[in-house]
């Protein structure tokens, strides 16, 4: 009998002890490193738990795993608030500096929170409901400048929320890496912006040359379209809103649905479907 108490005991301290490496994310001198995968979340459904209420016993033993798909921070839909943990550890060879990106510009509201030497934590806060000005880093994602501590464990929370949906993909990055990173996604961005721009340009000069209604309304369509993943992008509040906040919060819902109505006002006109199909 004693000897099978002593297995499950050795097996629980195993698993106690494999959780915890689980939940530890090593940091070298790498670029970059993905932490979305390693995270463990809370969901809290009310929207009012604090990092005081977060640090209890009965909070903590509420965390679970994320999923290990690509898609592990999305949870979709939800009035909840999302908090996500990780320790992270570093060596003697670690950088110090640090910069945390959350690549989804619309989420309403980025709480981070860093543990520090002196047992408390750092917090910061982001939204896509203040001004472009206000943020530390001038980058179209919510970006936070973050000091590990060498050849130490840091514990890291993110509280996430939003109307919309609450996606936090989290990658850490060296200034250096996230720089070069930026100039391969701003090339891209700038291509298909300017494919946009001069398929707007295009139909506006048939409607002004053809008098066709369909392409007026064709160039509607697309105007919504470059807004909308100009506002998700983050890029518009970057260059071409910095200060209109309420428009920022609200531009992707309006856009997407003014961008569906004109679509399929372009397609009833350009198939004919009143004469065609009364």
């Amino acid at each position: 009998m004693w000897h099978w108490r002593w297995l499950l005991a050795v097996l629980q301290l195993g698993g106690v002890w494999g959780y915890a490496q689980a939940a530890t994310f090593a940091i070298g001198n790498q670029g970059s490193y993905v932490l979305s995968r390693a995270f463990t979340y809370l969901d809290d459904s009310s929207a009012t738990l604090t990092l005081a209420d977060i640090l209890k016993p009965d909070a903590q033993a509420r965390f679970a795993p994320v999923g290990p798909g690509a898609a592990s921070t999305n949870f979709g839909s939800t009035r909840s608030a999302i908090w996500l943990r990780i320790d992270l550890q570093t060596t003697s060879t670690t950088p110090a500096r640090w910069l945390l990106e959350v690549d989804n510009a619309p989420l309403d509201s980025v709480d981070v929170y860093l543990g520090n030497p002196k047992g408390g934590f750092d917090h910061q806060f982001g939204s896509d409901m203040l001004p472009f000005t206000s943020r530390l880093v001038a980058h179209r994602n919510q970006v936070k400048p973050l000091d590990l501590p060498v050849g130490g464990v840091a514990t890291l929370y993110l509280r996430v929320a939003s109307q919309g949906t609450v996606s936090a993909p989290v990658t850490l990055w060296q200034p250096a890496a996230l720089w070069q990173s930026d100039q391969r996604s701003y090339s891209i961005f700038s291509l298909y912006f300017g494919l946009l721009v001069g398929l707007l340009l295009y139909n506006l000069l048939l409607f002004l040359s053809v008098r066709d209604h369909a392409y007026l309304i064709y160039v509607i369509f697309v105007a919504c379209i470059g807004v909308s993943q100009a506002a998700n992008s983050g890029l518009g509040a970057q260059f071409l809103w910095p200060h209109a906040t309420w428009w920022n919060n609200n531009s992707i819902n309006l856009t997407y649905s003014a961008s569906g109505v004109f679509g399929v006002q372009f397609a009833r006109s350009f198939l004919a479907s009143r004469l065609k199909m009364p």
